[in-house]
Parts: structure tokens; sequence; C-alpha cells
């Protein structure tokens, strides 16, 4: 964890030293790139110079060659040469003047080009040689002028016999002077015009200094090494002691716009040449690698200085500035861990310890505000709900705080439009939900919004959530209107629209069904509760009416206390559940459905009045004609009180009917042999005191009234009669055999005492039991 003490790390200066450093590199990295483009671009024009020089030289060179070339051809061309060449044998006296003109000629060619140091023409024919000098054999010749160690009189004999010959050749040369010296030699076979064979050979030798005066010119000459070099690899000329490596090769050397790098007895040096246009020839400049940088490492320890200076400054600096910028850092921290206990990860450096500690702030800042906006809004919605239950304080003063919760009213004329979601299944069907709950969440949600935008077009609308359902305070901006509406509080402009308007946009989207009652329009704030209670009876009658979705308190507030159901009615409704006659009472309560709510609006009282006096008259009857059992089987009261609208109170009375006409038509068919299946039961049970008429009800699940009525429409007799008769049937048969007394015979025909044995007997007999025992 990161203490005070690893504050004293200073993460955070490190990590801007670095940047600062890292910035530094990049003028330092551009400025190396520089360098190094600078070094290639000054090498390029060092070696472009170097190659201009060699040209230069390469030009001059050439054109002395072309000079000498040209002097050799004339030479070769000339009569008196071609004739001393066509004698055979010694040349004779007569030729001598012949050949004087030809020395003549050689001397004139070395005067007309200063190049030429000495010429010979070799005569195969007479083995002769004229030089500029002297004319003798070829021997003498050697002797004088050629011997040297390199070539033998043979060889150079068989040198200048060759046939068709011409180029450049190096050739060591005897002098008095200044003994052997290289040169190099011109050599012409003769004729120019070529024969089959030669009859001569010219030759013109050039010495090296000639060609050293022009190499002389050449920069660097001094430190460095000129070479010219045949296409056989030979040095014809050199300023300097050289023995040609094996990396400068006649081949080698290709590319003449591009320097050379090699490494000779451990020491780098560059090379450039030049190739000759006139001689199989290359002129070769060897530099040392030094020399050639001479100038380009002036550049480099300068740059490199620069360099070191810069990175010296820069990196002062950035520890400057880093320790700038970090003493504020360093003091904020300070704080910090002054005020308050800080504890993070080590990975984390000031910035990461400044950012939580901001962060914490704005998320306890945050946290309170969201509380205070959830505690606000909910003071908001418990105002709200006071004003809708009409619970004003009036010792405070109601819109400052309404004010305070950012409600505010623009005039004193105010409805309530209480709604209701019914209908969800379609949008649970649409989308997966976590529970029901959730999704009705949302639900009411989008209710709210949709309710809230399209209410707030022309007026003010604050909606809450109360007792299940959604309740929508509105508040008429148009003063003029309000007041207007005021007066009249049967009509409604607008609000009709607004709730069928945010309905359809309900059903049409989010596919689930509503229903909104609208009050009347009441005057200032402590109407507001009046109009709640105005929507929640205006929700009751239609949730009681059913098949609705819109309903105005002004549509059944002026109903009449009065309904279409009289005693007639009554009486032939249970008439005909008593036959069983199910299609003929279903008319009648279709008749007293339509007459009752159709064409008329009735309270919410009135209507459920009829209900129970319907029911009620059901229950009468099932009482008559049904058993217990039967009636509780029915739960009337349950099954009304279940229903949420008239036309289900409807289908529940239908049901019932349907029901107990079903129960009488299948009693009815059972009831021909009832009498004589009751007779059969009187028989057997005569002599039980209870017997009577509600014992034989119960034994054949009939009620006693409408069994007795039934009994008597079968029999023409009553079955109270029917009980005492059997009775006292039995007693007079007990009376003629005469062995038991009056009381005897009364407890065994089921008469509790002989006082009522005596009257009953009496009754239907016309005397009594003693008299007819008599008799």
């Amino acid at each position: 964890m990161i203490t005070r003490h690893s504050f004293k790390k200073r993460s955070l200066f490190l990590s801007w030293l670095f940047s600062y450093i890292a910035i530094l590199f990049v003028p330092v990295l551009i400025s190396a790139i520089i360098y190094i483009q600078s070094a290639k671009f000054m090498e390029l024009e060092i070696t472009r110079a170097n190659q201009s020089i060699l040209k230069q030289v390469q030009v001059a060179v050439d054109s002395r060659l072309r000079d000498i070339e040209r002097t050799s051809k004339q030479i070769g061309l000339n009569s008196r040469v071609v004739k001393a060449l066509n004698v055979k044998g010694s040349f004779q006296a007569s030729d001598q003047l012949n050949i004087t003109k030809v020395k003549e000629d050689l001397q004139l060619s070395r005067y007309a080009n200063g190049f030429i140091d000495d010429a010979f023409i070799y005569f195969k024919n007479s083995d002769v040689v004229l030089s500029i000098d002297s004319m003798t054999d070829s021997r003498n010749y050697y002797s004088l002028y050629k011997s040297d160690e390199k070539m033998t009189y043979e060889q150079w004999h068989e040198f200048v016999q060759q046939n068709h010959m011409m180029g450049y050749f190096p050739l060591a040369i005897k002098s008095n002077d200044e003994g052997t010296s290289d040169n190099i030699a011109y050599v012409l076979s003769l004729p120019v015009i070529h024969s089959e064979s030669s009859s001569g050979t010219l030759v013109e030798t050039i010495k090296n200094t000639k060609f050293k005066q022009i190499m002389e010119d050449l920069q660097w000459i001094n430190q460095g090494i000129m070479l010219i070099v045949d296409n056989n690899n030979r040095i014809l000329v050199s300023t300097k002691p050289f023995q040609l490596p094996a990396e400068i090769s006649y081949d080698n050397l290709e590319n003449q716009n591009n320097a050379q790098h090699i490494i000779i007895d451990k020491v780098k040096y560059v090379i450039s040449f030049s190739s000759s246009q006139i001689a199989e020839w290359k002129f070769v400049s060897i530099i040392p690698y030094s020399i050639f940088w001479e100038k380009i490492e002036y550049i480099r320890k300068l740059s490199f200085a620069g360099l070191f200076l810069c990175v010296i400054l820069g990196a002062i600096s950035a520890y400057a500035f880093s320790r700038k910028n970090y003493n504020p850092i360093n003091k904020i921290l300070n704080g910090l861990t002054k005020k308050q206990s800080l504890s993070f990860d080590s990975k984390y450096n000031e910035y990461s310890v400044i950012l939580q500690a901001i962060n914490d702030t704005l998320n306890e800042k945050e946290s309170i505000r969201k509380k205070l906006e959830n505690q606000n809004n909910i003071l908001r919605i418990n105002s709200l709900i006071r004003l809708l239950n009409g619970k004003i304080d009036e010792t405070m003063p109601m819109q400052d705080i309404l004010t305070s919760y950012d409600v505010h009213f623009d005039t004193n004329h105010f409805a309530v439009l209480l709604i209701h979601i019914t209908d969800i299944s379609e949008f649970l069907s649409k989308d997966s939900f976590e529970s029901r709950d959730k999704a009705l969440m949302l639900v009411k949600f989008i209710t709210i919004n949709i309710f809230e935008e399209i209410v707030n077009r022309n007026h003010i609308g604050y909606m809450v959530e109360l007792e299940g359902m959604l309740a929508c305070i509105v508040n008429f901006r148009n003063k003029e209107e309000s007041s207007k509406d005021c007066e009249n509080k049967g009509d409604y402009p607008g609000m009709l629209e607004i709730v069928k308007e945010a309905q359809q946009i309900i059903l049409d989207k989010f596919h689930f069904h509503t229903e909104v009652s609208i009050s009347d329009i009441h005057e200032h704030m402590p109407g507001i509760s009046t109009a709640y209670q105005e929507a929640i009876e205006a929700m009751e009658y239609m949730l009681v009416m059913g098949n609705r979705q819109v309903v105005q308190y002004g549509d059944f507030k002026n109903s009449q206390y009065s309904y279409y159901y009289s005693i007639a009615s009554e009486q032939k409704l249970s008439n005909f559940i008593k036959t069983g006659s199910f299609k003929e009472a279903e008319i009648m309560l279709d008749e007293i459905f339509k007459t009752s709510f159709m064409h008329s609006h009735f309270s919410i009282e009135i209507i459920k009045c009829m209900m129970f006096d319907i029911v009620s008259t059901i229950i009468k009857t099932v009482n008559d004609i049904c058993d217990v059992t039967f009636l509780e089987s029915l739960q009337p009261v349950k099954c009304l009180n279940s229903c949420r609208s008239v036309l289900e109170m409807k289908k529940q009375i239908v049901d019932m009917v349907r029901l107990v006409c079903e129960y009488v038509s299948q009693n009815n068919h059972n009831d021909h042999q009832l009498s004589d299946d009751i007779i059969s039961f009187i028989n057997r049970n005569y002599q039980d005191i209870n017997l009577d008429i509600s014992m034989i009800g119960n034994k054949f699940s009939r009620n006693a009234s409408y069994l007795s009525t039934l009994f008597k429409d079968q029999t023409g007799e009553n079955l109270l009669d029917c009980i005492n008769k059997t009775r006292l049937d039995k007693a007079k048969q007990l009376l003629k055999e005469g062995d038991l007394n009056i009381q005897e015979i009364a407890h065994l025909t089921g008469y509790s005492n002989s006082t009522v044995f005596i009257r009953n007997f009496r009754k239907y007999e016309g005397i009594t039991p003693g008299k007819y025992k008599i008799i």
C-alpha cells in the first residue's frame, strides 16, 4: 500500500524526468539522422569532385594518346615508309635518301607531339631498326636502348615481329643518363592498310614522367597514389611505388560513379577510377580514408560536441523543470495525507492518489446528491398524495412547499386523471422479464412518461402512484378556458382527446391496455382531493359497468336512484326458475339488464343494490325448490363479490339461473313417482314421532313447502293430511283388536301423547277413539 513514505519515491517526478529526456532525444535523434545524411551527401560530393579530377586527367591523357595515334597512322601511311617496308633484304645506297626522309619524318613527329619521347620503325624484311637518332640492326639497337632484365632480346625481337599489333604496352628503355626507365610504348603494325602479314612495326615511346606531370595536378596526390592500369592488370604509371592488390583489378573496377573502400596493410583506402576512351586503361586514385574524410571529420567532431552539449543542458533542464512541476503536486499530497488517511496500492503514482481522492469526493457528492434527489422526489410524491387525499396543513404554505419540490401551478383550476393498467399479457409476450413485478414497474414507467408528455403539451401534469393506480393532477394553463370549463363542469374540452391519444400510443407501441377516469374541474388546491374522489368513483363505475376504456365523472354523477326491477318482474323470474325454463329466464334477465343499464346511467350503489336484489330472488327461489346443500354449492354472494363489472355480474347470475333450472328440470323428470315414494316412506315411518313435512323434505332433498305443494298437485291431498290419515288407519286397526289402551295406541302410531292423538282422531273421524272402540 502507498503511504506517506512511498510518496518520497517521487514516481511522478521520475515519470516527468524520463518524459522530458525522451522529448530531448527527439531532436538529438533528428540531428543524428541529419548528420548521417549530411555525411553521406558530403562523401558523395567529395567522390564526385575526385571523379571530376580523374575525368580531367583521363581527358588530358586521352587527348595526347589520340594525337600519338594520329601521328603514328600518318607515319604508317607515309609513302616513303611504305616504300622502305617493301625493300627486300638490306637497304642499298639508292634507299638512303628515302631512309633519311623517313628519319626526318620520325623526328618531326616527336617535335610535333611533345608527349613522344622516342620513336623507331622495325623493318622485318631487312631486320633493321630506324630510330630518330640512328639506323642499325635489331640486335645492336636492343643492346644500345632496350637491354634489361625484364625482356631478353629474343622476347623483344619476337614482340616487334608480331602481326596486326596495335596498342599500348609497358616498355623498359635504356638510357645513359638515367639508366633503365619504364616507359609506355604505342605499337602499330605496318603497313597500316592491312595485308596478310605485316612487314614492319612502328613503336613510339612515352616517358612515365609525362603522365606523372598530368597526375600531379590531382588533389591529395601527395597523400595518395595515382595509377594507370591496363586490361592485363599491369600498372603502366604509378605516382608512387605500389603493388597492385587482388581487390584492385581491371575487371573489379566497374561502376566509376561510386567510390570503393578497401583495406591494404590494415590501412583503409578510398578508391576512385575513370576509364580511358582511347586505350583499355583505367585511371585509379587510391587515397587514405583519413585524408578523404578530413573535411567530414571536422563536421563530425563539431556535431558530436553540439549533441553532447545539448544532452547535458537538456538533462539539467529536464531535472529542473521536473522538480519545479513536482513541487505543487507534493504540496497537494502532503495536504491530503494530513487531512485524510490515504491507502493505495504501490503500483499507483501521485496522480492516481490525487485522482482517487477526487473521485472519492465526487462519488460521495454524487451519492449525497442522489440521496437528496430521491428524498426530494419522495417528499414531492408525498406532497402530491397529500393534495389528492385532502390532507393539507393550513398552518404551512402548501404553495411554497410544492415550489421547493419543483411543482408549479399556473392557474387555480384542476382536474384528476386516474389510470388503471388492466392487461399486460401481450406486453409480457414481447420480451422476457425476470419477474412480473419488474415488467409491471416498466409498464408504469412507460405510462407515466407518455401521459405526462401529452398532458404537458397544453397543460401541466404531475403523476403519482396511489393505491395500485396512477393518478395525474392536471393544472390548466389557459386561465380563460379553465375558468369557462369550471363554470360548466360537465365539459372536458381536450381532456378526452389527450387520454385517447395516450391510450392509443400505449396500445400501438407497447401492447398493453389502460382504463382512465376523468374528474370534473375544480378550483383551488383543496378541490384536488374532491377531483380525486370523483375520479375514484368514475373508475369504480367503469369497473362495475365494464367494457369501457374512458369514463368521465359527468357521465353518471346526475344519475337517478331508481331501476327497472318490479315485484312483478321478480315473481315472473322466480316462476321461470321454478319451472326450469332457462331460456325464458335468460330472456327475462337480458330485458332487465338492457332496460336498467344500457340506456341510462346509474350510481354504483344502485347498480350493486339491483344485482343483490336479483341474486336475492334466485336465493329465495332456490330455497323453495332445493335443499340447503345445493344452495350452498351455488355460493351466490361470493360469486357476485368476485365480479368487477356489470357484464361479469350478469354472466354469474345467468350461470346461477342455468344451474338452478337444470337442477329443477332434472328433479321434475323424477317427480312423477315421488308421491308413491313419499306414501311408502310414511307407511314405513308413521310410528316415528318426528315424522313431518320437514323430515320428508330432507329425505327427498326437497324444500318442505315445495314438496308439500308438489305432493298435493300429484295426489290431490295435503302431505300433512296423508301423514295423519296413515297414522289414524293404523290406530283404527289397533282399536278394533282391543288389546291396547288409548295411550299405547297413540305411542305406536307416532303421536307424542294421547291428547294429540284424540284431537286428530276426532278431526278426521268425527268421534273419539274411545267411542270408535265401543262401536
